[in-house]
């Protein structure tokens, strides 16, 4: 039931605005033929009253006519009054209205029946007139039922009663001839109506798709211009975002505004001009030029609105592809970047796709003596020395591929000139088809080497030991099948425990790894033990003490005749003070090494990062420059050594005046930069870069000396002035430019005026 009223409510809505919006436009049709009409019925009053003059007192005659002129200025008065304000009644007012101005001049000429006995051919003559009044009022009263029947009536009344009196009553031809006026009355109105509504069904219908090709052409993504001359005569919300301006800021304007120079827009016309004359559609990928100047890549598509008439205008489809053309570009580089490695890549490399060769590395041709041409495209069968190690292998391979697993194993593979070569393969399956094997990448390191330091191992277990002492590192023996794990003294030292110190007091080894490593590691060990390959991780272990150090762990695995682990040997190699001193490089990479504060690169990546929180959360962030005044006369005059006590000084002002939130970078050699995140309003950010200028202005003290240096800042905010990083930072530095020419030691917002301080 509540369904049935919300559509009935939802349907009777546009019925009724379609309703009241046909009104109007009868209204408007009918008020706009009454000047027509008006100057008709003056036109024949006075014609009427020439004609009547020989036979009726002046004095009646010209009351009758000065009462028909009287009515027509009325309805004169109405027709101006509607002119002027459509809006100010309602149309079944205005409808009203006329009807009541039809009536008084229907009833006007219905009167002159009444003004006195006349020859008979008088009396023919008012009914002619009759007739004619009530016929022409069915083309311009047709707007309004009410205006027709409130003017005819009175007319038809009369004219049947002058019938009447002039036949001395009702006669069957009178009647008859009375029916079929009326008839054509009635059928001209009605045909004259339906006419007429069906020109209103029609304007109503283009009125409803002009409005919806007008919410198409606001509401879609792509930017749509419409021109004719190359003048811009609209212009879409999304064409308008595009290029940062309003549309009334285009409209009318010449579409030279969207270009960087006259030679590039006169080069664009006359291509395009060219294609539309042939009445084709011109396409283009331009670089045009946003309100704020920064370049906007468009792909463009064009068309005639007549084909083959560019001159009648042109509809403009433009897509922004700035970023997408960005993206490529960095693609590109990407992908130049991998195939650099590809081709360097000190292990070898190949493509397999169905366990064929589709493609591999330069390391991979030589390390097996091949050329591309002559393996590309075969099994891998090449690499053994006989095909049933080949299929064994390969089987194994689909099964783990199969299970969604990578490979890793040790194969002693054969050269093209016969010799072994010892290799760590590694494989995962890139992309499953409707075969086994799929699309893969393998790679292949040469551990022949390994394969020798290994069997020099088994062979000669002192000279390890030798080695490993001579290393440094601390090794660890696990009897696997007895549970039994002895260290040497030098394991135990790099755990902080005394030389001698059993070994039950530091193993098991697994609870001392951080946990931010455990997972990793005990994976790589189980994988190890499983494999026979050798394992080597880098992780960090539980010291006595509970502080962590960094080692190399490095191990290897004996098994048994039925293939299971039975010893695991490695050694640990502390690295603490390499990853120390790694961290430390790191630390130096983003920050200045004499302030502390993070350096330029650290700074881009902090405003980047600002403005991409500032985007999303609709924030304010502003970038203050900061330009030492002084600065090298203190250099010039007390050396480097003062010069960087003013800097340090300069960098400890800064951390205790802006806020924690807040960004301060060095730059440059006497630049600083802070960037202020949500300071809330441009009077904050006033106030702060004042607070910055004058914490810089105090003296300091160095050496029993007094320096000062003053500080010349600008200031520019996002989105106000740009919304790019390295715009941002050039308009705040154009604005600390417009400090130093101004007289220095000031602040000063981009795009301002006048600097909001200048020191005399």
């Amino acid at each position: 039931m509540m369904r049935r009223m919300e559509t009935a409510a939802s349907t009777a809505v546009p019925a009724a605005q379609d309703k009241h919006s046909d009104d109007a436009r009868r209204v408007a049709v009918l008020l706009r033929l009454m000047p027509r009409s008006m100057a008709l019925n003056a036109t024949v009053s006075v014609i009427t009253a020439l004609m009547l003059s020989p036979d009726l007192p002046a004095g009646v005659l010209g009351m009758w006519l000065g009462v028909a002129l009287l009515v027509t200025a009325a309805r004169y008065s109405l027709y101006l009054l509607h002119r002027k304000a459509p809006q100010r009644f309602r149309p079944a007012q205005w409808d009203a209205a006329a009807a009541a101005g039809a009536f008084a001049m229907g009833c006007t000429w219905a009167s002159l029946t009444l003004l006195g006995p006349l020859p008979a051919s008088k009396t023919l003559f008012i009914a002619l007139v009759l007739c004619f009044a009530a016929q022409s009022s069915t083309g311009i009263l047709s707007a309004s039922a009410r205006a027709f029947a409130a003017f005819v009536i009175p007319v038809v009344v009369a004219l049947l009663a002058l019938l009447f009196r002039e036949f001395g009553g009702l006669t069957w031809p009178g009647a008859l001839v009375a029916l079929l006026f009326a008839f054509v009355l009635v059928t001209t109105f009605l045909d004259l109506r339906r006419a007429q509504a069906n020109s209103l069904h029609e304007a109503r219908v283009q009125a409803e798709s002009f409005r919806q090709q007008r919410l198409i052409f606001e509401a879609v993504q792509t930017g749509i211009a419409l021109t004719r001359d190359r003048v811009i005569t609209d212009f879409n919300p999304r064409a308008a975002a595009m290029f940062g301006y309003t549309r009334e800021e285009l409209i009318g304007k010449s579409s030279r505004v969207l270009f960087f120079d006259d030679a590039t827009w006169e080069q664009a016309g006359q291509q395009a001009f060219a294609t539309l004359f042939a009445g084709k559609t011109f396409r283009a990928e331009v670089t045009l030029r946003a309100k704020d100047g920064t370049p906007v890549t468009c792909e463009l598509s064009m068309d005639a609105l007549t084909p083959g008439r560019p001159d009648t205008g042109i509809v403009i489809m433009m897509n922004d592809v700035t970023e997408r053309r960005r993206l490529e570009v960095s693609l590109k580089d990407a992908l130049a970047q991998q195939q650099a490695v590809f081709d360097n890549a000190p292990v070898g490399i190949a493509f397999t796709r169905e366990r064929k060769l589709a493609l591999c590395n330069e390391r991979m041709l030589a390390m097996f003596g091949y050329t591309l041409e002559e393996i590309q495209g075969r099994d891998g069968s090449w690499l053994y020395a006989d095909q049933a190690s080949w299929k064994a292998r390969g089987v194994e391979i689909a099964q783990a591929f199969a299970r969604g697993e990578q490979v890793s194993f040790q194969e002693a593979f054969v050269t093209k000139q016969g010799q072994p070569i010892w290799c760590q393969v590694r494989g995962s399956q890139i992309e499953s088809s409707s075969g086994t094997w799929g699309t893969a990448v393998f790679t292949f390191a040469d551990v022949g080497e390994r394969k020798r330091m290994e069997e020099s191992l088994r062979e000669s277990r002192e000279q390890l030991d030798l080695v490993i002492r001579a290393s440094m590192a601390g090794t660890w023996d696990w009897d696997i099948a007895a549970d039994v794990t002895t260290i040497s003294p030098r394991f135990a030292e790099i755990l902080g425990f005394a030389p001698d110190t059993p070994a039950a007091e530091i193993v098991p080894l697994a609870a001392r790894i951080h946990p931010e490593d455990r997972e990793q590691a005990l994976r790589d060990f189980a994988r190890h033990l499983k494999s026979r390959e050798p394992v080597r991780s880098v992780l960090r272990l539980r010291a006595r003490d509970g502080s962590y150090r960094w080692v190399n762990a490095d191990g290897i695995s004996q098994h048994g005749p039925d293939g299971r682990a039975v010893r695991s040997i490695g050694a640990i190699s502390d690295i603490t003070a390499l990853k120390e001193r790694e961290a430390e490089i790191a630390r130096l990479a983003l920050e200045d090494p004499l302030t502390g504060l993070p350096n330029r690169r650290l700074f881009e990546d902090r405003l980047d990062h600002a403005l991409t929180s500032a985007r999303r959360n609709r924030g304010w962030v502003a970038v203050m420059l900061i330009d030492l005044d002084g600065f090298k006369s203190i250099n010039d005059q007390h050396g480097h050594e003062a010069g960087d006590a003013v800097l340090i000084g300069v960098a400890t002002r800064l951390r205790t005046t802006v806020r924690e939130a807040d960004t301060i970078a060095r730059t440059g050699g006497d630049e600083f930069i802070v960037i202020a995140e949500s300071a809330g309003s441009k009077a904050a950010i006033q106030a702060l870069a004042e607070k910055v200028r004058i914490a810089i202005g105090e003296p300091l003290s160095w050496c029993g000396k007094t320096l000062r240096v003053g500080a010349s800042i600008g200031v520019a905010l996002y989105p106000d002035d740009a919304d790019h990083p390295a715009q941002l930072v050039r308009m705040a530095d154009e604005a600390m430019y417009r400090v130093k020419e101004a007289g220095r030691d000031g602040v000063r917002f981009h795009g301002d005026a006048e600097q909001s301080h200048i020191k005399p």
